[in-house]
C-alpha cells in the first residue's frame, strides 16, 4: 500500500464539534470501562491492578504515573506520554528511558502473527508493518492500540500468561484512547489514514475482547458490553468517513469501503433474511420500530453480499456490521427488545463463520445459543436459521 498516494486528492475535513465531542466522550467512557474492570488487589506500595490499568491507588497517598523500565514494561514512557499536545512529538526523546522490550515483542508478533492471521481471513487486507510505522510516527495512538491488540492476541495464544497479555492489552488500549483523547485530532489529509486504521483496530479490539472473555458467561452483560461497544465503533467510523470516502487508490479503498460506507445502492433482502423481515412485519411493530429493524437487516444483508462468489464474508466486512446499524437499533438492543436480540443472533451467525480466527472463537456460538435459551421456544421459528447454522 502507498500511503503517500492514499493521500492524494485530500485536503482537510472539517468534523462539527459536536461529532468529535460526542467521540471523545465515548472514548472517554470506554476507558473509564476499562478502569472499572479491575478491582484494587491491596498489594503495597500499589496495587498491581492498580498500576496496570493506571488508576489511582487508594494503598498509596499520592500516585505517580507509571513509566516504562524493566519491572514494569507494558507502561508507556513518559517521554511519549507527555509529548502527546505537542506538535515536535515525533522528535522528543527522553535520553533516559530504556528499550521496551515487551513493546519490541508485541510488535514482532503482531508483524509474524496478528497481521498474518488477519490476512489469511481477508483476501482484501493490503496493509504491512512498515504502513503501520509510518503512519504511527505521527500518531502515537495508534501504535498503542496496535500493541494492544498483539497483547489480546498473545493472551489466546499464551494461556499459561493469558492473564498478563491480557492486562498489557488493558493498559496498552488505555494508553491509546487517553493520547486520542488528549490530541481530539481533526481530520485531515496528514492524519485521516491513521485515524480510520485506529477505528478499525480499536473496533476489532473491543469486539473480540466482548466475545471472547466473558464474565461468567451471561448474556445480559455481554449484550450491555456490546451495546457500549457499538456507539465507539460508529463514532469513530462517522469523524473519518468525509475524508476516508474521498481516497483515490482503488486498491486501499476496497479495503477501508468494506469498514466505513453505508451500501450505496438499494438491498435487496434475500433468503433467511428475507423470512427475518417478514415475521418482522408480521409482528405489527409500528412504522419506526420496522424501519429500523429492515435497515439493520440491510447491513446484515450488505455484508453478505459484499462475499465473492462461493466464499464467506471476510471478518473486516463482519466486524463493519455494527458500525453500520441506525443507532435507533442499538437502543432497541439496550432495552433488549427481542425482535432487536434475533437480529443480532442472525449477526452472531456471520460471526460463527470463522469460529476458527481468535477474535470471534466462539462468540458466535454463544450468542445463539444464549439468545435462544434467553427467548425460549416461542421465538423458536425466529431463531431458526441462527441454530442451523450452528449444525452445518
Amino acid at each position: 500500500m502507498d500511503v503517500s498516494n492514499a493521500r492524494n486528492g485530500i485536503s482537510r475535513y472539517y468534523i462539527p464539534k459536536s461529532s468529535m465531542s460526542r467521540l471523545v466522550g465515548l472514548l472517554h467512557t470506554a476507558r473509564l470501562h476499562v478502569h472499572t474492570a479491575f478491582k484494587c488487589d491491596e498489594k503495597h506500595p500499589i496495587c498491581s491492578n492498580c498500576s496496570t490499568s493506571e488508576r489511582p491507588c487508594k494503598y498509596v497517598g499520592k500516585t505517580k504515573r507509571v513509566v516504562a523500565n524493566e519491572a514494569q514494561p507494558a507502561s508507556i514512557t513518559s517521554a511519549q506520554t507527555s509529548a502527546t499536545n505537542n506538535d515536535d512529538y515525533p522528535h522528543q526523546v527522553d535520553s533516559q528511558s530504556p528499550v521496551n522490550m515487551l513493546h519490541i515483542e508485541l510488535l514482532q508478533f503482531f508483524n509474524t502473527a496478528t497481521l498474518e492471521s488477519l490476512k489469511a481471513h481477508n483476501e482484501d487486507l493490503a496493509l504491512s508493518l512498515t504502513d503501520i510505522l509510518q503512519l504511527s510516527l505521527s500518531a502515537p495512538y495508534l501504535m498503542n492500540q496496535v500493541l494492544a491488540l498483539a497483547a489480546l492476541h498473545l493472551s489466546h495464544v499464551r494461556l499459561s500468561e493469558q492473564k498478563f497479555y491480557y492486562l498489557q492489552a488493558t493498559q496498552l488500549q488505555t494508553h491509546a484512547v487517553s493520547i486520542f483523547n488528549n490530541m481530539c485530532p481533526e481530520v485531515t489529509s496528514e492524519n485521516c489514514l491513521q485515524m480510520f486504521l485506529f477505528s478499525a483496530v480499536l473496533g476489532t479490539h473491543v469486539l473480540c475482547d466482548a466475545l471472547t472473555y466473558r464474565h461468567d458467561d451471561d448474556l445480559n452483560t455481554l449484550l450491555d458490553r456490546f451495546v457500549r461497544y457499538i456507539p465507539l465503533h460508529r463514532g469513530l467510523r462517522v469523524v473519518t468517513r468525509p475524508a476516508i470516502t474521498s481516497l483515490n487508490d482503488s486498491t486501499l479503498r476496497q479495503m477501508l469501503t468494506n469498514h466505513t460506507l453505508n451500501p450505496t445502492s438499494e438491498v435487496v433482502i434475500r433468503g433467511e433474511l428475507a423470512k427475518l423481515l417478514s415475521l418482522i412485519e408480521r409482528a405489527k411493530l409500528g412504522t419506526s420500530l420496522t424501519k429500523t429493524y429492515r435497515m439493520a437487516i440491510e447491513c446484515l444483508q450488505s455484508v453478505i453480499d459484499g462475499a465473492k462468489d462461493g466464499c464467506k464474508p471476510t471478518p473486516s466486512t463482519i466486524i463493519a456490521w455494527p458500525a453500520l446499524v441506525p443507532l435507533e437499533y442499538v437502543d432497541s438492543l439496550a432495552l433488549h427488545r427481542p425482535e432487536a436480540i434475533v437480529i443480532l443472533a442472525h449477526y452472531a451467525a456471520l460471526l460463527h463463520l470463522h469460529h476458527e480466527l481468535w477474535i470471534f472463537q466462539d462468540g458466535g456460538r454463544f450468542l445463539i445459543e444464549s439468545i435462544t435459551q434467553y427467548l425460549g421456544s416461542d421465538w423458536a421459528e425466529w431463531l431458526r436459521w441462527p441454530n442451523r447454522e450452528l449444525c452445518d
